[in-house]
């Protein structure tokens, strides 16, 4: 079975942006940082602006999220590492509706528990907002059924 992106480390653009660590005016190539030099480049928006992207360093492409799994060193795109993601893993039944409830169910609980923290964040709220709309559009959990015994001819 591959490696999936959710047990790796995660470096997102979009993130790093929003926490402030790339400004609007950066003017060097590279992200620096632990020893990391990632090269970034920048494409322009169509309403103004610009848009930041990390340039995987092994294939040279223009990618939004670098990983890097256990035990190795380097961040590099999703395809260099060859990963891919828990859902593309699973197998598909007849039964998925029901299985979907279940994973948006977990996924709820996770942000219930939130560990040692007090309250949610406004992206936390619409999350769980998110996935209670979800769960009111899944069908619901099929009653038990009853066994059926057939009877078996004598040949």
């Amino acid at each position: 079975m591959k490696r999936t992106v959710e047990e790796c480390t995660k470096l997102n653009i979009f993130e790093l942006r929003r926490d402030g660590a790339l400004s609007r005016d950066e003017r060097d190539d590279y992200l620096h940082g632990n020893g990391l030099e990632i090269p970034l480049t920048r494409t322009l928006c169509n309403f103004g602006g610009f848009r930041w992207w990390f340039i995987c360093p092994q294939c040279w492409k223009r990618v939004a999220v670098l990983y890097r799994p256990p035990r190795r060193t380097f961040f590099l795109c999703r395809h260099c590492h060859e990963l891919t993601y828990e859902s593309c893993q699973e197998h598909r039944t007849s039964f998925e509706p029901f299985s979907k409830r279940l994973k948006i169910s977990d996924r709820v609980k996770k942000i219930y528990a939130g560990e040692g923290r007090k309250g949610f964040s406004k992206r936390e709220l619409s999350q769980l907002a998110k996935l209670m709309n979800k769960i009111r559009r899944l069908p619901e959990f099929p009653p038990r059924p009853k066994i059926v015994y057939k009877r078996v001819k004598k040949r």
